[in-house]
């Protein structure tokens, strides 16, 4: 081939390349959208008629007072726990049928008996003394009588030069012992008393320490009992839960009923405050509250002591709430609600407290106050401006 032939072919070649290079880069010029051909498919995108835009549920957030409600934890106990112990010495020889554990008694109810044959003799004797001390008495009476009229005859003028002439120191030693026989017999009287172990108050009987033969001494512990007239219900709060409490004022005024509940969720009762503690605990560095259920064991289920319970506390008021589902607080803590004109906007949610299903939101700004069509189950693909068909609003 000649050297013609090949600048041919070489010239043929270069024109055909250059030629569709020019014609791809026009082609892809054409295919690129214009500024003006943006704002075309923006309009077209707005012209979406309502029936082809995706739905959402809303709900109206409208500005109201809410008050919080507390929750804490707390377990229940008796008013009154005692270790009832013996104050004298002795055998038990006897114990009431009702002195069993589980059992509830009136208070005075005899529990046990300890053999009191000493206590007896000691009584006796106790007043035998204090007759005698009597006598003595007024033997002494009469001879400090006697001696004071000696010293008026004698004629002699001014006090005696010694007491012991008019028998007062004498007469003063006599009036003791009876003072202390008196207290004998008291004491003598209370021991026998305390033969018989009695319920100082109604009571439930929660251990029982000793049997028929036990020798007790003083101190001896007899039983544990419990008293069932009211128990009371310990509530430690966080310094966050003490700021939503209410004041002592409107508590004492309002002296709101609070709810607590079983740890199983089955039983509830109604507790009173009862009051609150002003010093801060060592072990669990918290301030409580103490609630308080009368007549626990009447109730149609017993409120036994032990049991763990849980407190439901109303907290002061607060303005100024939205009161919106739970559900509608996105993953990312946002808040999605639709314009007039269809289009979504979202705001940072400001989260007050939560109740059950729902939740109680602080609006951030006065643009956010007014009411809000809030969308309910915000999805993740939502972006602003997205245009949504409305389902219903909830009042």
């Amino acid at each position: 081939m000649s050297i013609k032939n090949l600048v041919f072919i070489f010239i043929v070649i270069f024109i055909a390349t250059t030629v569709s290079v020019l014609s791809l880069s026009s082609s892809k010029a054409e295919s690129l959208p214009t500024a003006s051909d943006s704002e075309s498919v923006d309009i077209a995108i707005r012209e979406i008629p309502i029936a082809k835009r995706p739905k959402v549920s809303v709900t109206e957030a409208n500005l109201g007072e809410y008050r919080p409600v507390i929750v804490g934890y707390g377990e229940a106990r008796s008013t009154h726990e005692l270790l009832l112990t013996s104050e004298i010495v002795g055998r038990v020889n006897l114990l009431s049928e009702h002195f069993h554990t589980g059992k509830i008694v009136p208070e005075g109810t005899v529990l046990a008996q300890i053999e009191s044959t000493n206590y007896e003799q000691a009584l006796a004797g106790a007043k035998s003394t204090l007759a005698q001390a009597q006598l003595n008495l007024l033997e002494e009476e009469r001879k400090s009588k006697q001696a004071l009229n000696e010293w008026e005859r004698s004629g002699l003028n001014g006090q005696p030069a010694s007491e012991l002439v008019l028998r007062s120191p004498q007469l003063a030693l006599v009036k003791a012992k009876v003072e202390s026989a008196k207290a004998d017999v008291a004491k003598a009287k209370r021991d026998l008393k305390n033969t018989l172990i009695r319920a100082p108050f109604e009571a439930l009987i929660v251990t029982r320490d000793v049997q028929p033969g036990s020798v007790l001494q003083i101190g001896t512990q007899i039983a544990t009992i419990y008293s069932t007239e009211k128990v009371e219900i310990r509530v430690p709060l966080s310094d966050d839960q003490w700021a939503d409490m209410p004041s002592q004022v409107d508590l004492a005024k309002d002296q709101q009923s609070v709810t607590i509940i079983s740890a199983s969720g089955i039983a509830t009762w109604q507790a009173d405050i009862e009051r609150i503690e002003r010093h801060i605990s060592s072990d669990t560095r918290q301030r409580a509250v103490i609630l308080s259920v009368l007549n626990p064991f009447k109730h149609g289920t017993g409120l036994y002591p032990g049991t763990f319970v849980r407190a439901d506390i109303k907290g002061k008021l607060i303005n100024n709430l939205w009161e919106l589902p739970a559900s509608a607080v996105s993953q990312e803590g946002n808040l999605w609600f639709v314009e007039g004109s269809g289009e979504l906007r979202k705001i940072k949610a400001k989260r007050s407290f939560d109740i059950d299903e729902n939740t109680y939101v602080s609006p951030l700004s006065s643009e956010a106050t007014g009411i809000k069509h809030i969308v309910k189950r915000p999805l993740s693909h939502f972006k602003e401006g997205m245009l949504v068909q409305v389902n219903g609003a909830k009042n």
